[in-house]
């Protein structure tokens, strides 16, 4: 990847924060900052001109993603972007020894930088570990020793008093001394001598921690860089033995926990997992938390015995209890359609799920669309609307015109010769379009881009929208091959509407020059059709026609049909009746097809 790619790759930037320590709050932009002891999320990732950055509201830290490899790894700018670029480094004049030269090292490949096919530097490097501890930007805190099942130190991480607060850095061996970077990926679990020797673990967020549960007699372990990277570290050892997951009391705590019980599960392992919750910890609170709590007099080792007793086991198929609860309790439940025979036969909007619906131009799609927003409206459901065509009034006046129920109002030129009591009609509907308003965000004054589209999604989804409306997706301007941008914004779609429990409704077309309702004629990459769970394909028929409807099989004739052509968790292949048009700009829905009429002659 480019210079510029890189920099405009949000992705990329936020890997290279997490390596350095920072903690994302779900898929939200907002994160704890690495640089500093952030315990309030002061810090976030945002985009300006393409270029995705991060800044700190506390310590300040800020920049690109060079900077903060920079910043991170303890090294100059220029040294970054001329290594990235393939040009050698400019060694710095030595202090003191005019004419001589630090010693530079070579650079490695981390699995890291493997991802994008760049080099990340290999870190300044120190003859001793007393020289590298002396060369800390701040007072020594805390010094936290990984060891290889050997007793072989391979990974230190220091906590750092600096003048802008509480740091941290890391450092490891290496051939001729020590580098102050991270070593090579998979890192080591904590304490690993000790795991390789015992039955039973306890898994901990963080060394402190890990440390505080070691000194009462527990065989404690943790994974490197804090909450969310239980991928990086080789739990290969753990395999086959019983772990306690002691999770931190908070949001971060318990996604992390949730992961580690995945990769766990499938090492084998005997997984049990202590609720937070039922401890009274506080907020973010941990196992040094609740040790400090216990008094003087107590039998800490004991006390601790007794809490990890209540650790419930995570069975592998745990979460689809948890999931069959859900639903039974109304807590996942399909956001509800005006539609009611479409929700029966399709459950089009499930939480976690997308639903596309497809249609040439002027089939009515965005009617359909508006028609839906106006009923979770005004049945406060939350939802949100993303409108990238077009401005927000022009759409409010396609409400107006479903609302009052009278087309007449898109006329540009009825309107203009006043056949209309406009004030009237809006007066009548004020209330209601200003609900509808305050739900709708329009791009249609800029270019849209896939990126753009998810940080509205983060937002909108973090902030309890159950259902997100993008109409169309066939607006957003891609920058790079059609079936990598479809694959890569689905998946994260997908993962945004998974984590909180949201539904999305998409408007799409078909390729160009396609009339057929087949899902390989849907327009973009195939990623649409493989990972939508729901796709539906709306066509008008401008002079009617008849098809036999519902169970009575009862002839009719219709101006508008919806195929449901995929539905993972309803009816493939069925079709739903609508009256569209003739006076009216509402879809009105009348049964499922259940056949199609036999030639005019025979039709009576």
């Amino acid at each position: 990847m480019s210079k510029d790619e890189l920099r405009m790759d949000r992705e990329v930037l936020v890997r290279e924060l997490e390596e350095a320590g920072a903690e994302f709050q779900g898929s939200s932009d907002q994160c704890r900052c690495p640089f500093h002891d952030d315990q309030n999320g002061s810090a976030g990732v945002y985009q300006e001109n393409g270029v995705w950055r991060f800044k700190c509201h506390a310590c300040y830290a800020s920049g690109d993603v060079f900077d903060v490899i920079a910043r991170r790894d303890g090294r100059e700018l220029r040294d970054v972007l001329a290594e990235h670029c393939g040009r050698p480094v400019k060694p710095a004049i030595e202090p003191g020894r005019p004419g001589r030269h630090k010693h530079t090292t070579p650079q490695v490949k981390t699995s890291t930088a493997a991802a994008d096919g760049r080099q990340r530097p290999a870190g300044k490097l120190f003859k001793t570990l007393a020289e590298l501890e002396a060369g800390l930007p701040g007072e020594i805190t805390g010094k936290h020793e990984y060891k290889s099942a050997s007793d072989d130190p391979v990974h230190l991480v220091y906590r750092i008093e600096t003048s802008d607060g509480k740091d941290y850095r890391q450092a490891c061996p290496c051939p001729g001394g020590y580098r102050l970077a991270a070593p090579d990926k998979p890192w080591t679990p904590y304490n690993l001598p000790a795991v390789v020797e015992a039955d039973e673990i306890v898994m901990v967020e963080g060394e402190k921690a890990a440390d505080a549960l070691i000194k009462h007699g527990i065989t404690a372990t943790t994974t490197a860089g804090g909450a969310g990277k239980s991928d990086q570290t080789d739990l290969t050892p753990l395999q086959g033995k019983m772990v306690t997951i002691w999770p931190d009391n908070d949001p971060a705590g318990i996604r992390h926990a949730e992961q580690l019980q995945a990769v766990l599960l499938e090492l084998k392992c005997k997984v049990l997992r202590l609720d937070p919750d039922k401890l009274d910890l506080p907020s973010k609170g941990d196992a040094v938390d609740y040790i400090e709590r216990l008094q003087d007099d107590q039998d800490i080792a004991a006390e601790i015995d007794k809490v990890l007793e209540t650790a419930e086991p995570v069975r592998p198929s745990g979460s689809l209890r948890q999931h069959l609860q859900q639903i039974r309790s109304g807590e996942l439940q399909a956001v509800p359609t005006p539609f009611e025979v479409l929700d029966k036969i399709a459950q089009p909007l499930l939480p976690g799920k997308v639903c596309l619906l497809c249609g040439k131009p002027g089939s009515g799609k965005s009617f359909f669309t508006m028609q839906c927003m106006l009923h979770w409206a005004e049945n406060d459901i939350p939802f949100a609307g993303l409108m990238l065509e077009e401005s927000r009034d022009y759409h409010l006046k396609r409400a107006l015109a479903l609302l009052a129920d009278e087309p007449k109002i898109l006329d540009h030129n009825i309107l203009s010769q006043g056949e209309l009591d406009i004030d009237s009609l809006y007066d009548s509907h004020a209330d209601r379009l200003d609900r509808l308003a305050s739900y709708i965000d329009t791009m249609s004054t800029e270019v849209p881009d896939y990126n753009k589209v998810l940080n509205w999604a983060r937002e909108q989804a973090a902030n309890g929208k159950k259902v997100l409306a993008i109409d169309p997706i066939t607006a957003v301007n891609k920058t790079e091959d059609v079936w990598t941008a479809d694959q890569k914004f689905i998946g994260e779609l997908l993962r945004i509407l998974d984590e909180h429990g949201a539904a999305a409704l998409i408007v799409t077309h078909p390729k160009k020059g396609k009339t057929v309702q087949s899902l390989d004629d849907l327009a973009g990459g195939a990623a649409w059709q493989r990972f939508s769970q729901t796709v539906l394909w709306l066509q008008l028929y401008d002079e009617g026609k008849r098809f036999l409807i519902g169970p009575d099989k009862t002839l009719q004739n219709i101006n508008a049909r919806l195929l449901v052509a995929k539905a993972r968790d309803g009816k493939s292949g069925l079709s739903t009746a609508y009256r569209f048009g003739e006076g009216s700009v509402k879809f009105s829905e009348i049964a499922v097809i259940t056949g199609k009429a036999k030639d005019k002659g025979n039709a009576a």
